[in-house]
Parts: C-alpha cells; sequence; structure tokens
C-alpha cells in the first residue's frame, strides 16, 4: 500500500481557522479539473458515492484512485506536446511584437474528440501547456480551429487501462449471491446481471484481461503474505463444529485490526486449499457480499 492509499483523508485548516476535511480523492479530482457531476460519469459511479469519497467518509478504492492518476498522466502529456507545437509557428501582431495562439475546446463534445471526458479537463490540460511556455510572450486563448489551432489532445495511453471490480450475482442452483472470483469491468458486470462492489475497484493492463473480459487478481500477485497465509490455516482449523460461525468471526476481527485484506485472504484460502466451495470460503464470500 502506497502513502497516498493508507493517508486516504488529510485534514487543512479551512479559511475561517477551524479543520476541513480533503480526501486524497477531491485533491486528485480537482488537479484533473472535473467536478463532482463530470467525476461521476468520468467513473460510471453513482454523484453521492463520488461526494463520500470526496468528504473521506468513505475511502475511494485504488482502482478509482488510478483512473485520476492515468487521467492526469494523459494531460501532463498533452499538455506538453500543445506546449511545444504552439512554438513551432511563431505568431506576431501589427505592430510585429510575438505572441503565441492556443485553442480552447469548444464544448464537451469537442473535448471529447480530443480525448479528453469533458471541456474542463481539456482545459486543464490548457493550462499545463501555458505553465511551460516561455515567460515574457504574451498569449492569446481562442476556439480551436482544427489543422491551424491546436488545443490540448492526449493520446489515451491511460485507456490501455481499465477498472475491474469483484462483483455479486445470483446463482439459481445455490439461490443465493455469489462472488465470482474474477474481477471485470463494469460493462461486463452489468452484461451478465452482475451488481458491482465499489469498493473492490482495481486498475489493471486490458492486456490481462482474459477471452471472456474476466481478470484473475491471483494471477498477477505476489503470494499471498504471511499475515494472509497464517490466517487462512487458522480459518480453515476453526470452520468445525457447532460453534464454528461465531469463533471464525472473532478470528476475522483479529485479522482485519491486524490490517489484513479479506480479498486478499480469499485468494490465500483458496490457494491454500483449492475448496471453493467449503465453510472457510463460503463464510469469506459472504463477508465480501455484506461490505
Amino acid at each position: 500500500m502506497t502513502i497516498v492509499e493508507s493517508v486516504n483523508s488529510l485534514l487543512s485548516l479551512s479559511p475561517k481557522g477551524g479543520h476541513a476535511v480533503v480526501s486524497v480523492y477531491d485533491l486528485l479530482r480537482q488537479e484533473c479539473g472535473l467536478s463532482q457531476k463530470e467525476a461521476a460519469a468520468f467513473h460510471d459511479a453513482r454523484i453521492d458515492t463520488v461526494i463520500s469519497w470526496c468528504s473521506g467518509r468513505r475511502v475511494a478504492p485504488v482502482g478509482v484512485i488510478d483512473e485520476l492518476r492515468d487521467l492526469r498522466e494523459d494531460m501532463i502529456e498533452a499538455g506538453h506536446t500543445l506546449a511545444y507545437l504552439v512554438q513551432l509557428v511563431p505568431q506576431f501582431d501589427d505592430e510585429g511584437n510575438r505572441f503565441v495562439r492556443v485553442g480552447l475546446p469548444h464544448d464537451d463534445p469537442d473535448a471529447v474528440v480530443c480525448g479528453f471526458p469533458c471541456k474542463s479537463v481539456c482545459e486543464a490540460a490548457v493550462g499545463l501547456a501555458l505553465a511551460e511556455l516561455p515567460r515574457g510572450v504574451p498569449v492569446r486563448l481562442v476556439p480551436r480551429v482544427r489543422g491551424s489551432i491546436p488545443t490540448a489532445v492526449t493520446q489515451k495511453k491511460g485507456q490501455n487501462r481499465v477498472t475491474v471490480y469483484h462483483f455479486k450475482v445470483w446463482d439459481s442452483r445455490s439461490g443465493d449471491y455469489v462472488t465470482p472470483l474474477r474481477k471485470s469491468p463494469k460493462e461486463r458486470i452489468v452484461s451478465v446481471g452482475g451488481e458491482v462492489i465499489e469498493e473492490t475497484a482495481e486498475r489493471i493492463d486490458r492486456l490481462a484481461l482474459d477471452s471472456h473480459g474476466r481478470y484473475d487478481p491471483s494471477l498477477s500477485r505476489p503470494a499471498a503474505s504471511s499475515l494472509e497465509g497464517v490466517y487462512a490455516e487458522l480459518l480453515f482449523d476453526r470452520c468445525t463444529g457447532e460453534d464454528w460461525q461465531e469463533r471464525a468471526a472473532r478470528l476475522i476481527d483479529e485479522f482485519k485490526a491486524r490490517g489484513g485484506s479479506i480479498d486478499k485472504l480469499m485468494i490465500a484460502y483458496r490457494d491454500k486449499y483449492q475448496k471453493p466451495g467449503d465453510r472457510g470460503f463460503r463464510f469469506l464470500e459472504g463477508l465480501v457480499l455484506r461490505h
């Protein structure tokens, strides 16, 4: 876990001298030029979910943070390229004074053509370009004209990555919801009638998806740490007897208090015992569904 992921909300002084909660997600969202409404559309998430991420009331999933990081990287590259392009053809006014002419997107659809989710993000990328221009040279902002007045255009290298999630789906054979081990992008989850578990978001390379659009987290993760491995053994041992659920619940509480991840514990348990239908695995699956 990186520092950014572990310190997800910070306290900052408000203008009135009090304290206001600022989340890492909210800072990155603002750096990308996204409003809360635009961020909801960008993540394909509910607006109230985005608001809770911004306030720090809920921790934004790592995959969501990575979506903003990828977008920011695309913006930086687009801004750098724009700063270079607008200096290739010097502009001069009637008095012979040099200036730089920089284009702006006309509207949201025009920004999408340029590879950005909305106009405000494209404008933020233009702002990054302005910061790289030579000092002392006037800048004129005008609507972009394709082929003559450039604006920021992204190659969308970040789009080579995709966000995947665990999800729950109704299993008619068992008469209950189940959580498949493999994660999937939202569009696939919707297509199979599943319900996304937002907190399990993870950003991966598209090439990591199998031919069915699924991603197996265990294939790209290192072997389970000693913590997950030890508690997988303990859980297996405790899933016997009449009061096994109570003893298993106490064990899981202890595991989480030590900073353990239920998601990783599921993988460790599955890899160690290869019994995805036994009590221990079903118990962990239930914890994920109730999360």
